[in-house]
């Protein structure tokens, strides 16, 4: 029998109970998109801040440039 351990974090975010049996479809996200959704759920607050906040620079990052090249 195959298991997954994991912490009442990830239970919650599944829907899932202890010494339940569950299907799960586990793939690598490994592209920025995946690695975002990744820290946007992330258990750790610092992490999921970290993420949003680099969201809201890059955002307005491309915002500024815009706005600079309008003016030129």
């Amino acid at each position: 029998m195959n298991s997954i351990i994991a912490n009442e974090w990830y239970r919650a975010k599944l829907g899932v109970h202890k010494n339940t049996e569950v299907k799960l479809s586990i793939s690598p996200e490994n592209h920025l998109i995946g690695k975002f959704r990744a820290s946007i759920n992330h258990p750790q607050i610092i992490v999921r801040l970290a993420a949003w906040l680099s969201l809201i620079s890059v955002a307005l990052g491309i915002i500024s440039i815009w706005f600079g090249l309008r003016e030129t």
